[in-house]
């Protein structure tokens, strides 16, 4: 057995140990502010954290607002987040200076409301502070969860960042809009109806007749389709019967080749069906279709 003074030996190192191997892990500021010393852009590849705050000498926990990433060439993707807080974003894109633009994620907590300016098309401030601005946000995953927003642009100022110790949290490789794949349903052929033609996609479009919906006073939803057999897109619309050259988008959901939904673009928009315009024929075929069949048009007095 260990006598009394053996032991607290031992324990005297083991304690020592873990005393060291905290501090190795503890964070700590080496280099900074960017732009009074150096720019993001000129570092070695590598993995890097970077904070927009320095803690008091005596504290050794990272401070402010952070940046965790891994470079390679002007190729940047982090996590830019609260250390204290759990709020988070995950950026890719370029470093030009201490600036990083891109394009991000966001992970939606559950049940979370969109943020007002979703879908705006001017930058503005993801957070108070500043340092992030976004703008062009869709919401990708599931179109009944919602878990995810990428915003189509965003832009990162890292001015006068501290750099602290990479720590022993890697940076992300990549930023994945969710955790599972949806997979979609291949549109059924015998309900698919062609109306024209996609201008981008070069490709049928069709209407979905198993989508139509009578909202009432000759209005109706429907929904028309790209890519069968493998499904693009689809976008759904609302329309007016007393007016066919004009209907309102609601929203549009994007695949990929494996019939994974990628994105879900609300728009909420009236658009034009004119059926002199090669872009908007389709929209004008299918209200015309539908309104012939199911609202009588065709049956209606001229004027």
């Amino acid at each position: 057995m260990l006598d009394l003074k053996q032991g607290l030996k031992i324990l005297s190192i083991a304690l020592t140990a873990s005393l060291s191997a905290g501090v190795a892990q503890a964070a700590e500021v080496i280099g900074g502010p960017t732009g009074a010393q150096f720019s993001l852009a000129n570092l070695p590849d590598g993995n890097y954290r970077f904070c927009s705050s320095r803690p008091p000498s005596d504290i050794n926990r990272v401070s402010g607002i952070c940046f965790r990433f891994r470079k390679q060439g002007s190729a940047v993707t982090g996590d830019y987040y609260y250390p204290y807080e759990g709020s988070s974003l995950c950026l890719n894109g370029r470093v030009n200076g201490n600036t990083v633009t891109g394009q991000a994620v966001e992970r939606m907590p559950e049940n979370a409301g969109a943020p007002d300016r979703l879908g705006s098309e001017q930058l503005y401030d993801w957070r108070p502070e500043g340092f992030l601005q976004v703008r062009r946000g869709i919401y990708v995953d599931d179109r009944n969860r919602r878990d995810a927003i990428r915003y189509r642009s965003a832009l990162l100022n890292l001015n006068s960042f501290y750099q602290y110790n990479a720590g022993t949290v890697l940076p992300p490789a990549d930023c994945p809009t969710r955790p599972n794949s949806a997979i979609g349903t291949d549109p059924d052929a015998d309900n698919l109806r062609e109306v024209g033609t996609s201008m981008y996609y070069e490709k049928p479009v069709y209407l979905d007749t198993s989508s139509i919906e009578p909202l009432g006073d000759s209005r109706y939803a429907y929904t028309t389709v790209i890519g069968v057999p493998s499904r693009l897109s689809e976008t759904e619309y609302r329309l007016d019967c007393d007016d066919l050259e004009t209907v309102q988008v609601l929203r549009s959901r994007y695949y990929d080749g494996d019939g994974d939904l990628q994105e879900i673009e609300e728009v909420n928009q009236a658009v034009p069906a004119n059926p002199d315009n090669p872009s908007s024929t389709q929209r004008y075929n299918a209200s015309r279709y539908i309104c012939s069949e199911y609202a009588g048009l065709a049956s209606r007095p001229a004027g």
